[in-house]
């Protein structure tokens, strides 16, 4: 809609997915300095400065620079939730908090949401379409936070007493 040629576009796409293998790669020394909960923070905020700039303009350079910060808003968030679950779920359990995982998060924004945004985008147009994921970011900021005050990195599950106990 805002005539951006497709190479530039798939550049920027290309620029995304690169961001998102590196911090693949690098992620786990990351996510073991900083914990899940600030793993959460740092997606948030990535999303923040990612989408305001993004619903601020079609400039195909600031867009380049905020495209990196796709490995926030995915790869961070995801690898914290992989080390949130790794700590808090025992790991009898774990495999199971993965797929519920793994349910939410992929499949009610695949099955679910895309329509919805989708048609969201449409009425409003797409800055204040990317604006408004500004905000969905700061929701996940205040729960990331909320998150590290009452987490204290332990199992968020009692434990069983053995049968016959």
């Amino acid at each position: 809609a805002h005539a951006l040629p497709g190479i530039v576009i798939g550049l920027l796409w290309a620029e995304m997915v690169t961001a998102e293998a590196i911090f693949f790669a690098l992620g786990h020394r990351i996510a073991g300095r900083l914990g899940p909960t600030r793993m959460l923070m740092l997606g948030s905020a990535g999303g923040i400065l990612r989408w305001t700039v993004t619903g601020l303009t079609t400039d195909p350079i600031a867009l380049a620079a905020v495209q990196w910060l796709h490995c926030l808003t995915f790869t961070a968030n995801h690898l914290a939730a992989m080390y949130f679950i790794e700590r808090a779920v025992p790991r009898d359990l774990s495999a199971r908090a993965q797929a519920i995982y793994s349910s939410a998060s992929t499949g009610l924004n695949f099955g679910l949401l895309l329509p919805i945004v989708g048609l969201f985008y449409a009425r409003i147009g797409g800055g204040d379409a990317f604006l408004t994921m500004t905000l969905l970011s700061a929701g996940g900021l205040a729960l990331a936070v909320l998150l590290g005050r009452t987490w204290r990195g332990g199992s968020v599950m009692a434990a069983q007493a053995p049968a016959g106990v």
